[in-house]
C-alpha cells in the first residue's frame, strides 16, 4: 500500500485543514483482519483482542454467538 493520494482530497477539504490531516498521519502497519477470522478465533477460543472495540468483544464474550 502506497502514500494516499491527498490531491483527491482537495476539492473536498480546505487546505489549512488538508494540511493538518497530512501532518498528523500515523504510519502503522495494516494487518488483516475477516470476520470468519474473527468468529473462528472465538469459536476456538483465542483472543480477538486488538481485532475488534472492546465493547465488542465484551459482547461476543457474553453470548455464545459463535461457540
Amino acid at each position: 500500500v502506497g502514500e494516499p493520494n491527498w490531491d483527491a482530497l482537495k476539492p473536498f477539504v480546505e487546505p489549512a485543514k488538508l494540511a493538518q490531516i497530512i501532518q498528523t498521519k500515523v504510519n502503522a502497519p495494516q494487518i488483516e483482519i475477516s470476520s470468519y477470522g474473527i468468529r473462528e478465533r472465538v469459536r476456538t477460543g483465542r483472543s480477538i483482542r486488538y481485532q475488534v472495540p472492546p465493547s465488542i468483544e465484551m459482547y461476543l464474550r457474553e453470548r455464545p454467538l459463535y461457540r
